[in-house]
């Protein structure tokens, strides 16, 4: 947050928070579950994706003061 203080989305949009409950039963309940268990090679694909989305270089972020929009930062 140190090097980005506002940018041209702060003066565009507002955030509005408001309450959801989030107790409400749900309905709806599908069919397929429980779901059966994973192959090995959905985990695998799984682990291997989780590993290379990861890397420092593509988690490093900073966020802006005033909207928090983020942005990438330079490791």
């Amino acid at each position: 947050m140190s090097q980005h203080t506002s940018c041209d989305m702060c003066k565009k949009y507002i955030t509005v928070f408001s309450f959801v409950d989030t107790h409400k039963s749900h309905s709806k309940v599908s069919s397929m579950f429980p779901p059966s268990p994973p192959d090995n090679k959905l985990i695998a694909d799984v682990i291997n994706g989780y590993c290379d989305d990861i890397t420092p270089e593509s988690i490093k972020e900073d966020g802006c003061a005033v909207c928090a929009c983020y942005t990438h930062s330079v490791i």
